[in-house]
């Protein structure tokens, strides 16, 4: 499967892999906020190889990559995986949202510019080319 689908099972809890990773046991999940989190909006989260769970970044490789699969629960076959059947994911429904509203963010304090120096941008140089003269 392609990035596009990987992504919608992860919308969907499902935790799934490229076949062309390295390391055993490597994985990826979409993390959502909830009343404990820090975080106010989901991100993807990776399973290192050693099991250290670290904020993950899309690569153009893993972007383009036709390799992705779906991790099966540990309880089916440990460290397999599988490819993912097709998801028919249901429209949105009109007016409702899957996150809370944003709450309002503080107001930042004013940025200290004593000790800076100021940046001039001097206008170009007039064209001295006089009129109808060969460029």
């Amino acid at each position: 499967m392609d990035i596009g689908e990987a992504v919608r099972h992860m919308e969907h809890d499902q935790t799934v892999a490229r076949a062309g990773w390295n390391g055993k046991n490597m994985w990826i999940r979409i993390q959502k906020p909830d009343h404990g989190s820090r975080m106010t909006l989901p991100y993807v989260f990776m399973s290192t190889a050693q099991g250290d769970l670290v904020p993950w970044l899309c690569s153009q490789a893993d972007l383009l990559a036709k390799d992705w699969e779906l991790v099966l629960p540990k309880g089916a076959t440990q460290g397999t995986v599988a490819p993912a059947p097709r998801l028919r994911v249901p429209p949105p429904v009109k007016g409702v949202t899957g996150m809370p509203p944003m709450p309002t963010p503080a107001p930042r304090p004013p940025m200290k510019t004593e000790g800076l120096i100021p940046t001039v941008v001097a206008p170009p140089p007039p064209d001295d080319t006089p009129q109808g003269a060969p460029v």
